[in-house]
Parts: structure tokens; C-alpha cells; sequence
């Protein structure tokens, strides 16, 4: 075998190799019980293989995120009621949170290259986009499934590939099985939305997947190793290029994995963080928050589509966050 394609192979199976290690990781955590010893052997390799697969964050890059984030919280005049949940989310922080100078300006890309990848983008998937009604109506999860299954029709014209309405918790392109699943409570959307998940799952993830499957090397088709990340920030280079404005994404998330990763919170701890954060961030000046308005920030920082705790902790100890899940929904 060439080494190239030698390259590529090995690459895929160290990757599928590392994920099994994940999973086994996690199985023996779950089932460890009270043995402590074993529990915290499993968290360790489980910490390794996540790390290795995925990375791990950068701390000026949380702490500034963090930061700007409490400065724009803490620049409010609050309630009373509000100023009780600032200060208890005081308590729940590091000092430092607190301190602004560490809101350091971080890297956007220039106007003109903005501009000039609106320019590539419009060029690249002008023929898909057409397929987007312009409308001001909400566009629902079946009309988006037949969206996008009219474009694989007529753009993509392959046969072998299906849009699929399914429980499901976000839309997502599988290239081993030819489908796209689209999920059936999805929220309904605006034609702007509806546009930019067209470029992003089929103008950058089926788009990939296809390419790659017409060559000779089979790894193109699902992803080299290491692929997820180049994958999803072209995803989202390319959906702001749509738009022509750089916008920080995923700050949030961001937020959630360095609460875990550097300030040691488990699930709850994060969880009692995000609520209040958000929370604070969505009040007006002097707005007295509601019994209704704290208990659906609540569920949204359980697994809300901006804040999602349970996004950062899936798989790490599922049953607390289940029972965690259960109790607030059942209020």
C-alpha cells in the first residue's frame, strides 16, 4: 500500500481504536459501583482517550469568555431579587471571574475576508439555496426534511441518500448509512436558519462525505483523522460567510467545559453556574424575575440549545444528570 493511503488508514483505525477506549472507559466507570479505586481509574483513562480524540480547552481562552461574560452581567442594576442570584453566583465562581481586565480581545478575521468568503460561499452553493422558500413564515422540521431531500434530488441527484424525521437531539449527516436526520420536535425556523443549515449540513458534511466516497481511498468518506473539527468550524465558517458577519460561537459550551476542566465543577456544580448566568444575562434592568422565567432558564441550562450542560458531561455519569433532568421537568 502506498504510504499515503497507509497514512490515512492507519490514522482511521487509531482514531476508532481511541473512541472504543472511550466508551470502554465510561462502561467500566458506570459499573465500578462504590469501588472508588476503580471509579477513579476509569474517570483517568476516560479523561485521556476525551482529551486525545477531542483536545483539550485553552485557560486565556476560558477565563476571557468567562470574564466578558460576568462584566456584562455585573455592568446591571438589578432587583433585589435578581441581586440575590448575582450574589449566589458570586459564591459558585473563582475571584477572578470577576476581574475584567482578563476579557482580552480574541482573533476575528478581517472585513475583507469576510467579505470575500460571502462571495465564495454564494458561488459554491447559490444552486442549493434556491431550494429555501424566501419567506417570513416558520419553516417546521418536515418542510426542512423536504428541502433538504428535493436538493440531494435535483442537485445531488443520488438516490442512495435519505432525509430521515427522527427522535433525534440535532441534525446530523451519517455517511456510512447515506442519511440525514432531521429531528421531529425540531424548533421551528426562519428562511435565514433554514439557509444556513443547508451550507452547513449539506454544502459542507454531505458534500464532504460524497466527494470523498468517488475516490479509492475509503477513509475520505467518513473523515480523516482528526476530521470533526476541520468539519464543523468550516460549518460554521461557511454559515457566517452566508451572511457576511463574523459572529463567536459556542461561547457558552465553551464556558461549560472550562468550569469542568479548570474550576472542577461536576454536572451539578456547572449546571447551578449556567442557570444563574443566563438567567441574570436575559433580565432587564430592575426586572424581578419570575417562578416561570427561572424554571424554564433552568431546563434550557439542562439541555437548551445554547446553554446544554448535559452537552458537556453526556456520557460521564448520565444517571445523576438523568435524575438531575427528571426532577426540574417534573416541576
Amino acid at each position: 500500500m502506498p504510504e499515503i493511503e497507509a497514512t490515512a488508514y492507519r490514522g482511521a483505525v487509531e482514531v476508532k481504536v481511541r473512541q472504543l477506549d472511550l466508551a470502554l472507559a465510561m462502561r467500566d466507570y458506570n459499573a465500578s459501583g462504590t469501588d472508588m479505586d476503580a471509579k477513579s481509574e476509569a474517570a483517568k483513562r476516560f479523561m485521556e482517550a476525551n482529551i486525545d480524540l477531542y483536545g483539550e480547552p485553552d485557560r486565556e481562552t476560558y477565563r476571557s469568555l468567562l470574564s466578558e461574560k460576568i462584566a456584562a452581567i455585573t455592568d446591571k442594576q438589578y432587583s433585589p431579587e435578581a441581586a440575590g442570584i448575582l450574589d449566589e453566583l458570586k459564591q459558585l465562581l473563582p475571584a477572578e471571574a470577576f476581574d475584567a481586565s482578563l476579557a482580552q480581545s480574541r482573533f476575528r478575521p478581517a472585513d475583507e475576508t469576510v467579505q470575500w468568503m460571502n462571495r465564495v460561499v454564494h458561488g459554491l452553493f447559490d444552486d442549493m439555496l434556491r431550494y429555501v422558500p424566501d419567506t417570513d413564515q416558520s419553516i417546521g422540521p418536515e418542510q426542512l426534511r423536504d428541502i433538504f431531500q428535493t436538493i440531494i434530488d435535483e442537485e445531488f441527484q443520488d438516490d442512495s441518500w435519505c432525509v430521515a424525521l427522527k427522535e433525534a437531539k440535532a441534525i446530523s449527516v451519517n455517511s456510512s448509512a447515506k442519511r440525514v436526520t432531521v429531528p421531529v420536535d425540531r424548533q421551528p425556523m426562519g428562511a435565514a436558519e433554514a439557509r444556513r443549515l443547508v451550507v452547513h449540513e449539506l454544502g459542507i458534511h454531505m458534500m464532504t462525505a460524497l466527494t470523498g466516497s468517488s475516490t479509492t481511498l475509503k477513509p475520505l468518506g467518513r473523515g480523516l483523522a482528526g476530521y470533526n473539527d476541520t468539519q464543523e468550524g468550516l460549518g460554521k465558517v461557511a454559515e457566517q460567510a452566508l451572511e457576511g458577519e463574523f459572529k463567536e460561537a459556542g461561547m457558552d459550551h465553551y464556558i461549560t467545559a472550562g468550569l469542568a476542566y479548570f474550576d472542577h465543577k461536576d454536572f451539578v456544580g456547572a449546571y447551578e453556574v449556567e442557570w444563574r448566568m443566563k438567567l441574570l444575562e436575559d433580565l432587564a434592568e430592575g426586572e424581578v424575575p419570575t417562578e416561570e422565567q427561572i424554571q424554564a432558564t433552568k431546563r434550557r441550562a439542562i439541555d437548551g440549545l445554547v446553554i446544554a450542560t448535559m452537552r458537556i458531561f453526556r456520557g460521564t455519569d448520565s444517571c445523576r444528570c438523568l435524575k438531575i433532568w427528571r426532577t426540574i421537568t417534573a416541576r
